[in-house]
């Protein structure tokens, strides 16, 4: 009987701006890649315009086997894996249908790479976020609150009820 081959999802960071290059590039070699975006609006002197721009900057997410390691760090703009206690970070299947559903729901949030200091950890109770785990940074304003995702070590200013967020 063989042994299961384990897939994971791993964080890579890539060169600035080359998000898109690389996602194409690793689906062309049969990784599954998920490449968060959001549509922002955009003006220029001339016009104004709806663009998909990536939810987290240089970052993608690929679900891989250990055998596909290198196969990843080999593509074209693909800087190095995101690590965590000295090992490539492991992103739970949850985080990422997380992000999914913050998405989809198009949710009003933006992401800063900005550093806080510690507060208190949260879930989202109620709402297209539900689910979401993180620790509560601050609170901007009666419906505006930055909220830490800890295994991305990025940050989201997010707006929402505070009857949505409950301590965890």
């Amino acid at each position: 009987m063989m042994a299961e081959i384990v897939q994971e999802w791993r964080v890579v960071y890539t060169n600035p701006r080359a998000e898109k290059k690389v996602t194409e590039e690793l689906i062309k070699r049969g990784i599954t890649v998920y490449f968060p975006q959001v549509k922002k609006l955009r003006v220029w002197s001339d016009r104004k315009k709806w663009v998909d721009m990536p939810l987290f900057n240089s970052y993608l997410f690929v679900c891989i086997n250990p055998k596909e390691h290198d196969v990843v760090l080999s593509v074209k703009g693909v800087v190095k894996y995101i690590r965590y206690n000295g090992k490539p970070a492991v992103i739970r299947e949850e985080a990422i249908e997380q992000i999914k559903r913050l998405l989809a729901n198009e949710a009003d949030l933006d992401v800063s790479n900005e550093e806080f200091a510690p507060g208190i950890r949260v879930r989202i109770s109620a709402g297209p976020m539900i689910g979401l785990l993180g620790e509560l940074v601050e609170i901007k304003s009666a419906h505006r609150f930055i909220i830490r995702l800890g295994e991305l070590g990025q940050t989201i200013l997010v707006n929402m009820p505070p009857a949505y967020i409950e301590k965890w």
